[in-house]
């Protein structure tokens, strides 16, 4: 854990601000987005949707070289799918 902590704040140093918002759109921003959608479904599902696409972009412009699937498959994909189930699930409640 306390490497966990240690190794957060060794990011701030000359990162590019893509980085930072691909690590704000994704890995951060999941929580509060499915907190959100409990809710409001609609605005968690939209938020986690566009926070997956807005960091698998980013992620394939910073690592264009080396194209992780596993990494796209365990943190981005369900991002996706959250938000798609939770939409879907907003549009049976609005019937």
């Amino acid at each position: 854990m306390k490497k966990g902590l240690r190794a957060i704040f060794v990011f701030g140093n000359n990162e590019p601000i893509s980085s930072w918002v691909f690590i704000i759109s994704g890995y951060v921003s999941t929580l509060p987005a499915t907190v959100t959608a409990f809710f409001n479904m609609r605005i968690g599902g939209w938020w986690l949707i566009i926070g997956g696409l807005t960091s698998s972009i980013l992620y394939l412009v910073i690592f264009k070289d080396v194209p992780n699937l596993k990494y796209l498959f365990t943190n981005i994909l369900p991002m996706f799918v959250l938000g798609g189930c939770f939409l879907k699930l907003s549009a049976k409640t609005l019937k």
